[in-house]
């Protein structure tokens, strides 16, 4: 028996090859099986990984002990998750290692760790003393039972994010967002784009500021209000901006009209505005 698998009752991955190696190796095995399936030994593994016979045999227990590889005879069999892995890694290299997740669900670790998850995330910490508590390992062999989230984390089954540990989605995939009546009723209640105070014309004088948001929230505005408005606005002006000194009676064509004046709606001529009512 290695150090790696001495005094535990669980046989955790080993930490002498590198983790994307081992998926590497797992691969190895599907495609030296071959289209019929057929048992593999460590000589025939060895040439796809680059890796030593003996090195191979570290990775082998926990294989084996998890269900990813059978013992057949003198060679390993992979079972059908590993082919669909070597398989899918053809077309998406990154994603492929889902497939392996049913295999990792059944598994002493995932059988351990994932309801946990289901109830509610956890800190990594604890995330590792679980996995340890089922396996009765110990802390000298946490790097270990790192590379057993490391397993869970490629099989979509798990998320780990600063520091926390959560379940993921099934594959990576997270239902759609559904619409719903009441997200229609709060369509129907929402009120037509209004005009905002932008961060730049919050700078404006206050009385210029309440001008702009007696401007329509809707795109129909009557005759009437329009000219209220105007009219409003030309007084706002007047206290807030010294006018007097402007010159007056300059034509419109020149881009400036005469000030204090604004033109009448519907006649397209200078004047002043209609007085309030």
């Amino acid at each position: 028996m290695s150090d790696e698998t001495k005094s535990k009752r669980k046989i955790l991955p080993t930490p002498r090859i590198a983790f994307g190696k081992q998926l590497d190796l797992l691969r190895a095995y599907a495609a030296a099986s071959g289209p019929d399936r057929r048992p593999v030994g460590l000589s025939e593994a060895a040439p796809y990984v680059g890796l030593s016979k003996s090195t191979i045999s570290l990775a082998n227990p926990f294989f084996t002990d998890n269900g990813f590889l059978e013992k057949a005879g003198s060679g390993l069999l992979p079972c059908q998750e590993v082919l669909n892995f070597a398989q899918a890694y053809e077309w998406d290299a990154d994603g492929a290692s889902r497939e392996l997740s049913p295999t990792m669900e059944r598994s002493w670790f995932g059988e351990a760790l994932l309801p946990r998850l289901g109830f509610a995330a956890l800190s990594e910490k604890e995330a590792l003393r679980i996995i340890d508590a089922a396996a009765e390992a110990g802390p000298k062999y946490e790097q270990q039972l790192r590379i057993v989230l490391d397993y869970l984390e490629a099989g979509g089954l798990i998320e780990r994010n600063e520091g926390k540990v959560r379940i993921a989605p099934r594959h990576g995939r997270s239902e759609p967002k559904t619409s719903t009546d009441d997200d229609a009723k709060d369509v129907e209640r929402s009120p037509k784009a209004a005009p905002s105070i932008s961060e730049g014309s919050r700078s404006l004088p206050l009385l210029i500021q309440g001008l702009l948001q007696e401007l329509p929230r809707e795109s129909a505005w009557d005759e009437q209000s329009a000219a209220r408005w105007l009219n409003l606005a030309r007084m706002t002006f007047e206290l807030v901006y010294d006018l007097e000194d402007i010159p007056t009676g300059e034509s419109q064509g020149n881009g400036r009209g005469s000030a204090g004046s604004f033109p009448k709606m519907g006649d397209g001529e200078e004047g002043s505005a209609p007085p309030r009512d």
